[in-house]
């Protein structure tokens, strides 16, 4: 943070690097890929955030109807690097639909939404495969 950004005569170079950096804190998931490969589900995801998750949001994928829980958290999602999950998937999985959630651990809490532009409401939808 510029504890700067506000006095008089500050260069626009200065404030659009100040703005940039702001912009960034805090979360910003990204799922960059997702496959099957031998049945499991290999998703990698991306936080281009600088601020880490301190407490388990847990992953959830639906697979048509099925739910299924993959076993693992945001928090090992590190900042600004990947993190490559690989998620078992059930028998009838080709053909069905996918979506990807993560649950808050909050009850009545908000949904954490990922930054893909296939973000629905609740789930990301990953498609058929």
């Amino acid at each position: 943070m510029d504890s700067g950004l506000f006095k008089a005569g500050l260069s626009q170079e200065r404030r659009r690097n100040a703005e940039a950096a702001v912009r960034r804190m805090g979360y910003e998931i990204h799922l960059a890929s997702a496959k099957v490969v031998d049945g499991q589900l290999v998703v990698e995801f991306e936080n281009r955030g600088v601020a880490p998750f301190y407490y388990p949001w847990p992953v959830e994928l639906l697979v048509g109807e099925e739910k299924v829980d993959p076993g693992w958290d945001l928090m090992k999602v590190s900042c600004m690097e990947g993190y490559q999950a690989l998620i078992e998937l059930p028998a009838n999985w080709e053909g069905q639909p996918m979506r990807l959630r993560v649950k808050n651990p909050m009850e009545n809490g908000r949904p954490l939404k990922f930054a893909n532009k296939e973000q629905g409401d609740v789930w990301l939808e990953l498609g058929e495969f």
